[in-house]
C-alpha cells in the first residue's frame, strides 16, 4: 500500500510539472521583453529603434520582472522598467556645445532626467562639455568610472588622429559620425593666387584653430606639390604664405601675410567630420550599453535636425547661461549626421570617396608627413562599424535627403590644383577624383593627363565607383611641373 502511495504521488508530481509548462508555452511568453517609457518633453520624442543587441556578459543583469509585480494592482499591466545595462553612470565629453548638443537633447540634461532617451533605453548618461582637446584625451584616460573621467567622446576625426600616440594605448575606435564642420575653417592665401607659385623652399604656413584646420592647410600644401617635412608652422600671420584660420576671419583685414579666403568647410563640406570614440575595452566589454547609448545619440540627433528652434530653447534652458541665439549661431557651423550619413561614412554598402577611413588614413599621411606623428599608419583598426552596422541592416534609413546647390561652370573659381608625379597609378587617379568630389560636393574640377589613362575613362571609373556625377568633371591642362593634375574649382 505504501509503494502505491509513493507511485501515485510521482505520477500526480509528473502530471502537474507537464501541465504547468504547457500553460506557459500556451499562455504568457517565456521571455520577458522591455518596454520603453516615451518622453513627455515639448520636443517629438524618438523611440528606440529594434535592433538585435549583443549581451554584454561582463555586466550584471537584473531579474526579470515576475507576473506579480507585472500586475500589481490585479487590473492594467505596469509598464516594464528599462533594464539598467551598466551599474554606473556612462559618462560622455564633448568638445563645445555644438558637439555636445544631440547629447544633451537626447539626456534632458547634463544628468539624466525622467524623460532621457538614453534612460528609456536602460543607460544613465552624464555628459560634459569640456574646455580643449587636452582635457577630453585628459577624461577619456581616466576612464567612465571615475567622475572625473569619460567613456565616449566627441570629437573632430582629425584630433582623434593628431592625438593618437598620445592615446594609442586606449586604442580609441570610431563607433560613429555626429557632424561635418560648416564654414568654421577657411583656407587663406596671401599675394599668389597659386600656393605652387609662392613657395620657397621652405614655405611657412599659419594655422589658427584645432588639428581640423592644420589637416586642411596641410592637405592643399601637399595637393600642390609642396614637401610636407619642408613646411614650417608659425604663430604670425604676416610671415606665412598660406593657411587655415577658424572663425572669425581677422586674417581678412590684415595688411600682411595670407588675407585672401579662398574657400571654407562650406565649400569643403565633408572634410572635417565629428566622431564619437571609445576604448576598445570598454567596447568590447559592454557591446549592448555601446549600441544603446548610440540609439539615444542617434535619437536626439533626430530631434535636433527635426527642429533647430525648439532644440536651441530646450538647450538654453538646460544652462540659463547660454542664449538660444547664441546656439542657433553655433548649430550654423555644424552639419548634423543621420543615419544614412553614417552608413555611407562607415562604407556600409557602396565604396565612398570621403569614407571615415579615406579622410582618417589621409590625417595619418599628412600629420606623418610635417613630422608631427611618428607614424604613417595606425597599428590597430580604429573603426567599427558594426553599430552602425546592424542599425542599418535592422531598419534601413531613407537615403539621406542632403542638398547641395548645383553650381554651373560659370559661377566657380580655381581653388588648388592636384598633381602628381609620373609615378601615379590610375586607380590611385580615381581614387582622389572621388575624394575631391566628395569633400567638396559643390566643387567643379578640371583633369589633365600627359600620357596613361584618360580624363573621360576617370571620370567613368569615378561615377561607376563612387555615384559622381560625370557632368562635374571636364578635360583641363596639366598644371605645371606634373605629368597629371586635378584642378579644383570651387564656387565663387
Amino acid at each position: 500500500m505504501r509503494r502505491e502511495a509513493i507511485f501515485g504521488s510521482i505520477l500526480t508530481i509528473l502530471f502537474l510539472i507537464v501541465a504547468t509548462v504547457t500553460l506557459v508555452r500556451n499562455g504568457q511568453p517565456i521571455v520577458v521583453t522591455r518596454t520603453v517609457a516615451k518622453a513627455t518633453t515639448p520636443i517629438v520624442s524618438s523611440t528606440p529603434t529594434n535592433v538585435p543587441l549583443p549581451s554584454d556578459s561582463a555586466e550584471p543583469r537584473p531579474s526579470s520582472p515576475t507576473p506579480s509585480s507585472s500586475h500589481a494592482d490585479g487590473g492594467a499591466k505596469a509598464p516594464v522598467q528599462p533594464k539598467v545595462e551598466l551599474q554606473r553612470a556612462v559618462r560622455v565629453s564633448a568638445l563645445g556645445w555644438e558637439a555636445a548638443a544631440p547629447v544633451l537633447l537626447a539626456n534632458r540634461g547634463y544628468k539624466a532626467m525622467p524623460q532621457s532617451l538614453f534612460s528609456a533605453r536602460g543607460v544613465n548618461v552624464v555628459v560634459k562639455i569640456a574646455d580643449g582637446l587636452a582635457d577630453v584625451e585628459k577624461q577619456i584616460a581616466r576612464g567612465g568610472q571615475e567622475e572625473a573621467g569619460c567613456d565616449f567622446a566627441v570629437v573632430p576625426l582629425a584630433a582623434v588622429v593628431g592625438g593618437y600616440e598620445r592615446t594609442r594605448a586606449l586604442a580609441l575606435e570610431v563607433i560613429y559620425a555626429t557632424a561635418w564642420s560648416r564654414g568654421r575653417e577657411g583656407f587663406l592665401l596671401g599675394k599668389h593666387d597659386n600656393l605652387f607659385e609662392g613657395s620657397a623652399d621652405q614655405a611657412k604656413m599659419f594655422v589658427s584653430g584645432g588639428d581640423a584646420s592644420t589637416a586642411l592647410a596641410l592637405f592643399v600644401a601637399d595637393a600642390e606639390g609642396l614637401t610636407l617635412s619642408k613646411v614650417r608652422q608659425t604663430p604670425q600671420l604676416k610671415n606665412a604664405e598660406f593657411g587655415v584660420q577658424s572663425r572669425p576671419f581677422t586674417a581678412l583685414t590684415s595688411a600682411e601675410g595670407p588675407n585672401h579666403l579662398v574657400f571654407t568647410t562650406v565649400e569643403a563640406a565633408r572634410w572635417a567630420p565629428w566622431v564619437v570614440v571609445a576604448p576598445r575595452a570598454f567596447v568590447e566589454q559592454h557591446p549592448r550599453t555601446t549600441a544603446l547609448w548610440i540609439e539615444g545619440l542617434v535619437a536626439g540627433l533626430g530631434e535636433l535636425a527635426r527642429d533647430i528652434h525648439v532644440a536651441a530653447q530646450t538647450l538654453a534652458g538646460i544652462d540659463g547661461s547660454v542664449e538660444p541665439a547664441s546656439l542657433v549661431e553655433r548649430f550654423g557651423y555644424m552639419r548634423y549626421a543621420t543615419l544614412a550619413d553614417n552608413a555611407r561614412l562607415f562604407e556600409t554598402g557602396s565604396p565612398f570617396g570621403a569614407s571615415l577611413r579615406a579622410l582618417g588614413l589621409r590625417f595619418f599621411d599628412l600629420f606623418h608627413g610635417v613630422g608631427t606623428l611618428g607614424v604613417s599608419l595606425p597599428e590597430h583598426d580604429w573603426l567599427d562599424g558594426s553599430f552602425v552596422l546592424t542599425m542599418v541592416q535592422k531598419n534601413p534609413p531613407e537615403p539621406s535627403d542632403e542638398r547641395f546647390a548645383i553650381v554651373s561652370s560659370a559661377e566657380v573659381k580655381h581653388a588648388f590644383y592636384m598633381r602628381f608625379s609620373e609615378k601615379v597609378s590610375d586607380e590611385a587617379l580615381i581614387a582622389e577624383a572621388g575624394l575631391l568630389a566628395e569633400v567638396f560636393p559643390r566643387g567643379r574640377f578640371k583633369i589633365g593627363v600627359k600620357k596613361g589613362i584618360s580624363a573621360k575613362k576617370i571620370t567613368e571609373r569615378a561615377r561607376d565607383l563612387y555615384g559622381i556625377d560625370p557632368a562635374r568633371f571636364a578635360t583641363g591642362e596639366v598644371a605645371e611641373r606634373a605629368a597629371a593634375s586635378i584642378e579644383v574649382l570651387v564656387p565663387r
